[in-house]
């Protein structure tokens, strides 16, 4: 017999009663004699819904959601429980269909709108996503969730600087060791180590019991190169790791950063010995060493994995370079470039952000620098910038140069290695917009200000302080115009040198224009254009460009003229980088282990025949 309204509103919150004293049977039994009585009630199907939810019987629920919402299809917390479901079971693609019809219906629900930006997180749009959560925090600026959620965008994107200030952000407002983990971890890639340290030991007694936490411990003090504690703490994440390859991979690639490359070998040896189908493992170890003909085994071991063609993505790359890198080695270099090419293949189907590389935006974008700094916007801006003389940037594209120029520079008793951070890739849209011709000088100050507070904390007593991201080249007249007393050495290699660099190296970056031949030689020819602009733009006494040829070629005479233009005298030690004991975190960290030489000159000569489109730069 069918209820009434009144009976089924009853009934439902008998069952609900039931649920919250822990009787699961009974509300189950009052809402399955409801179902049978009034089968096109929504509400019915969604109390069912949260019944099944306790029991964490998620894709049952969302089942019963779908039915409720047949008779309520605009009901706003029936699309809200069916989002929210969707994300449990990470389907991301529905979950963004009931956040979307729900902003729809209610375009100034913040929840809605966050809702959204986690479904398009899940399904790999970040920017999409980072752009929703912005509208929700415009709603509710200090909504923590929301707060945090930001920070985890940007981190992912690899927007370092910006994640870190908004991972304090939401760290005042709300304890959590899970964000202070992942505040840490951000904190290591943009090179505050001691930080990072300090952070995870403040809530060391309130960590989860995986492993992570003392792995990560582990790779920051190796970095900080205090090996006997770290020592302990990859103990721990050993005995609980649940992926023992990683924890060897980044046990291993912390020592390479620290300079500890026998260690490192021996680390990777070992795992390789343990656990053979370890692709990873075989790739940063033959980043670190040459390979002969004595590692025959190794390469067939590589070769045998590759033959199963069972192995994932990520691991059919990783054994891609491994083997490249191998075949490169022993002078094979069909065998190599066949091999790269196929790492690179797979590195752009896992990395959607290069998938959407638009090169044609990409120009545009160095159209609109060339046209805004011109000789005279320069002077007028940089007559407002800060006075501060105490950072040198090093830049140029990728793979040429610029860490062994830092390892050069840092040698000298007044200069401080500041490593590689995103600060101005992650700030330069808060200073400069060239679509709408807009400076805002105020925000460069500021800006300039912060970056200089950064770097202060990496001085260790000296009067100047190297900043060497490559990609701060495409904003080298943004960052005059902040802080136009700050010496510039841009470093130039060979065009298809650097191409094919790019091309053998496994690039962790967010650059979008990596693993595509054509898409690196679009981004190549727009950075060549730039640079000629920058050059005949900005004061010689602040912008000045070396070539890596002559930097291995005749270092003496090179690295002269470099501390010329720094207004510094040479000091011997910049002879001799190899010696310097720092850690240094990009893939360039086991070739600066080695005394200045020319084994990376003219390498295209040897690939001509596979050069393809990189032979437009010949």
């Amino acid at each position: 017999m069918r209820r009434t309204s009144t009976q089924v509103t009853t009934e439902i919150a008998t069952a609900r009663q039931a649920l919250a004293q822990g009787d699961v049977t009974a509300a189950t039994q009052i809402i399955g004699s409801l179902l049978a009585s009034n089968p096109d009630h929504s509400e019915v199907y969604f109390a069912q819904a949260m019944i099944l939810m306790a029991q964490d019987l998620h894709s049952e629920a969302l089942g019963s959601i779908e039915g409720a919402l047949k008779f309520s299809p605009n009901n706003p917390d029936l699309l809200a429980w069916g989002a929210l479901t969707c994300l449990t079971l990470a389907m991301g693609a529905k979950a963004e269909g009931f956040a979307s019809r729900l902003v729809k219906l209610q375009p100034n629900n913040d929840r809605a709108i966050y809702l959204l930006s986690n479904s398009q997180s899940l399904q790999g749009r970040l920017e999409e996503a980072l752009a929703s959560i912005e509208r929700a925090l415009l709603l509710q600026p200090i909504e923590v969730d929301y707060i945090s959620g930001k920070a985890q965008l940007l981190g992912r994107l690899h927007w370092s600087s910006q994640a870190i200030k908004w991972y304090r952000k939401s760290l005042r407002l709300r304890s959590s060791p899970q964000l202070a983990i992942e505040l840490a971890q951000v904190l290591m890639e943009e090179g505050y180590v001691q930080e990072a340290i300090e952070l995870l030991e403040s809530v060391q007694n309130q960590m989860p019991s995986n492993d992570f936490p003392h792995h990560l411990l582990g790779q920051a003090y190796t970095e900080a190169q205090c090996f006997d504690i770290a020592k302990t703490y990859w103990h721990a994440s050993t005995k609980s790791a649940v992926e023992p390859a990683k924890v060897l991979f980044d046990r291993a690639n912390a020592e390479v950063f620290a300079g500890r490359l026998d260690v490192a070998e021996d680390i990777l040896l070992s795992g390789i010995k343990q656990q053979p189908s370890a692709a990873s493992l075989y790739q940063l170890l033959t980043s670190i060493r040459r390979m002969t003909a004595a590692d025959s085994a190794l390469i067939d071991a590589m070769e045998l994995q590759l033959a199963k063609g069972d192995i994932q993505a990520d691991e059919l790359r990783d054994l891609s370079y491994a083997l490249g890198k191998s075949y490169s080695d022993l002078g094979n270099f069909a065998g190599a470039m066949e091999h790269y090419d196929e790492a690179n293949q797979m590195a752009y189907r896992l990395a959607p952000h290069c998938q959407k590389f638009d090169a044609a935006a990409w120009s545009k974008y160095t159209d609109d620098l060339i046209e805004y700094f011109d000789r005279g916007r320069i002077q007028q801006l940089s007559a407002k910038g800060l006075d501060s003389r105490s950072p040198i940037f090093i830049l140029g594209m990728i793979r040429s140069g610029t860490t062994l120029t830092e390892q050069i520079i840092s040698s000298h008793s007044e200069i401080s290695a500041g490593g590689e951070t995103t600060f101005w890739p992650d700030h330069r849209n808060d200073i400069f917009d060239p679509a709408s011709k807009w400076f805002d000088v105020e925000a460069g100050k500021r800006g300039g200000k912060a970056f200089l507070n950064a770097q202060a904390g990496r001085a260790k007593g000296a009067r100047y302080v190297t900043e060497k991201n490559p990609s701060n080249v495409t904003i080298a007249s943004l960052i005059h115009c902040v802080l136009p007393k700050a010496k510039m050495l841009h470093i130039q290699r060979h065009p298809v040198d650097t191409l094919l660099s790019i091309w053998m190296t496994p690039i962790r970056t967010g650059l979008p224009f990596v693993y595509n031949r054509q898409h690196i030689v679009s981004a190549y020819r727009d950075y060549l254009r730039l640079v000629s602009h920058l050059a005949d733009t900005l004061p010689p006494g602040v912008f000045a460009t070396f070539q890596y040829e002559e930097i291995t070629s005749k270092p003496a005479a090179t690295i002269d003229a470099m501390f010329e233009h720094l207004g510094l005298p040479t000091e011997g030690a910049c002879l001799h980088p190899e010696r310097s004991k720092r850690t240094v975190r990009t893939p360039s960290s086991y070739q600066v282990r080695q005394p200045i030489n020319t084994n990376s000159q003219s390498k295209w000569v040897q690939y001509e025949p596979w050069l393809a489109e990189f032979a437009d730069l010949l």
